[in-house]
């Protein structure tokens, strides 16, 4: 299945029962990050609409934003360049850290170089449909065994990451 994903890989992925949300800022280069924002969910669903209520998680994510703006902000680090991310929620589950990282698998038509104008910040629903991104990389997931899951996807994909 994955090398069928792979091989035939679209701008959008339906994945069923899956929901939460994607925090996004394109710029000219983007980053990858895939955190477990969230709680679990109970049942069929994947992410609950509840934060997860370990505050680490969420600091780490907000470390990664503020470390972005200010690479963005120091023009002698990437001069006339800004970084972006792509920031995905694994909801606490292996399964969906697996799931969100299919958000950074290039698509056919893809380059990694896309300049954008800045629109800031957004939250956009990441439900069953996995939107993919240009990235030049990925930072997470945020535990061993999601990462275990997930960077062989990433390593035949030839995307770095950093985990």
């Amino acid at each position: 299945m994955l090398f069928y994903f792979l091989r035939n890989a679209k701008s959008q992925t339906v994945i069923p029962n899956l929901s939460g949300k994607c925090y996004v800022d394109l710029q000219d280069l983007n980053i990858g990050v895939n955190v477990h924002i969230s709680a679990r969910g109970e049942g069929d669903m994947y992410c609950s609409p509840d934060l997860d209520p370990r505050l680490w998680r969420i600091q780490n994510a907000e470390v990664i934003k503020y470390a972005i703006m200010e690479i963005n902000r120091n023009e002698s680090i990437l001069p006339n360049i800004s970084l972006g991310y792509i920031m995905v929620d694994g909801c606490n589950r292996d399964i969906v850290a697996l799931a969100r990282m299919f958000s950074f698998m290039p698509d056919r038509n893809m380059s990694v170089w896309s300049p954008v104008s800045s629109v800031g910040a957004t939250v956009e629903e990441c439900g069953k449909y996995i939107k993919t991104y240009r990235v030049v990389g990925t930072i997470g997931p945020q535990t061993s065994r999601a990462t275990v899951m997930t960077a062989p996807v990433l390593s035949l994909a030839q995307v770095s990451s950093v985990d």
